[in-house]
């Protein structure tokens, strides 16, 4: 493959890797213009990252837990403060370990992409790239801006501040990876709602006879002007069908890379709802640590909210491979088309069914926006659990 054909990817995607290399994490090698997997040296830097994060919070910490003299119920909630600490270092590190051992799928998604914009037709559009690198700025910036003031609240904490701020920085680390997911998700979206464009100017054009020509000027979405497209009618809708087995597999190469930092997301998420239930029944009982409760449910929020962006995320993706389906099937029950287009729009229906475009973390949970009100049944229920629970106590 050309090397050159990975210049507009990484360009759109650098906003996000810069900040990812910063914390030793490298998706790919770029070597002359191309990319591959990585090599040791990028390993090692990763390692030697983890190494001295974990090394430098975990003295602060015990000197911090030495020293403190605490009794009553403000140990209880110190001691659920630093439950809550131990558990974002140690996904940390799994998250790293995880990160390197798919550096081949990190690799095989950007040559997807690669090959995805070829067959749309966009890989010289430099107007596409541009826009969609300007939105990922636009989302990372927010992202960062909304984790600093949270994090300069969390400062007030009880902690020394160097430890603090390395504890906002590893956490940091662990919530860019859900950003990240949602980035590469967005991308197969864009990219399946051109296919879905294409589609539909295919179902508009009445002579099916001749060289059909899509007009630049119709191929507008979300002020994004792409390239012309002009195809042989014989073969328009096997190009898009190639075109979605493509964004199938890029999709089930994130979920791959990606399914370790969802069940994190979901799974730390949870934690905190239990944590900020349980701390707020004793705060209600105890009326004398309002900072400790609203700090938990601040982290409680931020955490929810990143769980249900990553699912509405992951939402749109769905509706637009159900608006997919329901273009192919017009094509299908159109008698005008010929034949061989028909059969086509057949074959192209079935690799929608093979690639469903469901995101899961481990198989287990599906993402979508089901998932939030899974959430809320859950911790419900637990809320009544812990409510019985705590009489005991």
């Amino acid at each position: 493959m050309d090397g050159t054909r990975f210049d507009s990817i990484l360009y759109m995607l650098r906003p996000l890797t810069i900040i990812e290399n910063l914390f030793g994490k490298f998706r790919y090698r770029k070597v002359g213009g191309n990319i591959d997997v990585l090599n040791r040296g990028m390993k090692f830097y990763a390692f030697f990252i983890v190494c001295l994060s974990v090394t430098s919070f975990g003295i602060i910490f015990l000197n911090d837990v030495l020293h403190q003299t605490l009794s009553g119920f403000s140990k209880i909630v110190d001691v659920v403060d630093e439950v809550a600490s131990l558990m974002v270092v140690i996904r940390h590190i799994v998250s790293t370990a995880v990160f390197l051992h798919y550096t081949k799928n990190n690799v095989h998604i950007i040559k997807l992409i690669a090959h995805i914009d070829d067959n749309l037709n966009i890989s010289k559009n430099k107007k596409f790239y541009r826009d969609s690198r300007r939105l990922i700025q636009i989302e990372i910036s927010i992202f960062i801006i909304i984790y600093t003031l949270l994090a300069i609240y969390n400062l007030n904490a009880k902690y020394t501040l160097p430890n603090e701020i390395l504890l906002t920085i590893i956490d940091f680390e662990c919530h860019l990876e859900v950003l990240a997911f949602c980035i590469f998700i967005k991308t197969m979206k864009d990219r399946l709602i051109i296919v879905n464009k294409i589609l539909e100017h295919v179902i508009f054009t009445k002579n099916r006879r001749h060289t059909l020509n899509i007009p630049t000027k119709n191929l507008r979405n979300q002020n994004v002007l792409y390239a012309g497209y002009t195809i042989n009618d014989s073969s328009i809708i096997r190009t898009l069908g190639i075109t979605y087995d493509l964004i199938g597999e890029a999709c089930d190469e994130i979920n791959k890379v990606f399914k370790f930092h969802i069940f994190k997301a979901l799974f730390t998420t949870f934690v905190y709802i239990i944590i900020t239930i349980w701390t707020s029944i004793y705060y209600i009982r105890t009326l004398g640590t309002f900072n400790s409760l609203l700090r938990i449910v601040l982290m409680c929020l931020f955490d929810i909210m990143s769980v249900g962006i990553m699912s509405y995320t992951c939402e749109v993706l769905l509706l637009k491979r159900n608006s997919t389906k329901i273009l192919v099937n017009e094509l299908i029950m159109n008698y005008d088309l010929t034949r061989q287009m028909r059969l086509q729009a057949k074959a192209f229906m079935e690799l929608i069914e093979v690639w469903p475009l469901q995101i899961y973390a481990y198989d287990m949970f599906a993402i979508d926006i089901k998932l939030m009100l899974k959430f809320i049944s859950v911790s419900t229920t637990y809320l009544i659990v812990i409510i019985q629970v705590s009489h005991f106590f």
